[in-house]
């Protein structure tokens, strides 16, 4: 993939056609519709699809943003919304948007991927060096080319 996060081919696969239309109200945070965060926090599989759908987008650039790399932030996606769906009863049923409550779990996901990556970059460090393996590749041709010196010194001694 080339280019900006959020430009181009779209990472998720998520189509503007089935995107729900927000309501002014929605738009400007001012009487928002409860029953979104009531069924994410009741366990809806469909309304979490659809709170998938509207923020996966903005998830993916602000983990593009903290990790550098697109197959990281696509990492740090997936782990969010897995996150977000073990953590859906922490859902307050009052507030507005869900979008700042997916935005800190992707924080503290791409957190907790740099620091093991770290840890894993220090256990690594830390083994010994690897066993130098000799080349056995030079001894065979000249085991070779000694074998064919003995058959040629052989058949001309004949």
């Amino acid at each position: 993939m080339t280019g900006e996060p959020g430009r181009g081919p779209d990472p998720f696969g998520i189509k503007n056609g089935k995107k729900r239309e927000l309501a002014p109200a929605d738009r400007t945070g001012q009487d928002v519709d409860h029953s979104q965060r009531a069924r994410v926090r009741a366990g809806d599989h469909d309304e979490f699809g659809v709170l998938f759908t509207e923020h996966a987008r903005a998830v993916y650039n602000h983990a593009f943003r903290l990790t550098g790399t697109w197959s990281a932030a696509e990492e740090v996606v997936s782990l969010t919304f897995l996150e977000a769906w073990r953590l859906r009863d922490t859902v307050r049923p009052e507030g507005g948007s869900l979008l700042p409550w997916l935005l800190g779990i992707s924080l503290n996901v791409a957190r907790n991927a740099s620091r093991a990556a770290r840890r894993h970059q220090a256990a690594m460090s830390r083994l010994p060096p690897p066993l130098t393996v000799p080349d056995f590749a030079d001894e065979l041709a000249g085991r070779l080319d000694d074998a064919e010196q003995i058959r040629s010194a052989a058949s001309t001694r004949r």
